[in-house]
């Protein structure tokens, strides 16, 4: 686990939690900023809410190549934990 995850949440970017491909850590930065605040940094837009979960659009910016990203946020039954999965373009 990244320290600064862990000792510097405050600091933490969007770009830090888009580009981290290990989704557990993905999902520890999620967590040390909490739900509201996390999606709120990513700026996240709530698209669309079904019974499995919403589905979110981000702005990338203008020199990325597909410009939005989308995820959904799903829970896991049995933890009930909270994740963040990238939808295919």
């Amino acid at each position: 686990m990244p320290k600064n995850i862990i000792l510097h949440p405050e600091r933490l970017t969007k770009r830090d939690w888009i580009q981290q491909r290990n989704v557990e850590v993905r999902h520890a930065i999620q967590e040390r900023l909490g739900n509201e605040r996390f999606v709120e940094m990513i700026g996240g837009k709530k698209i669309d809410t079904g019974r499995r979960g919403k589905l979110i659009e981000i702005k990338l910016g203008y020199r990325d190549p597909e410009r939005v990203a989308r995820f959904v946020q799903v829970q896991d039954s049995s933890t009930k934990r909270q994740y963040y999965l990238r939808v295919p373009p």
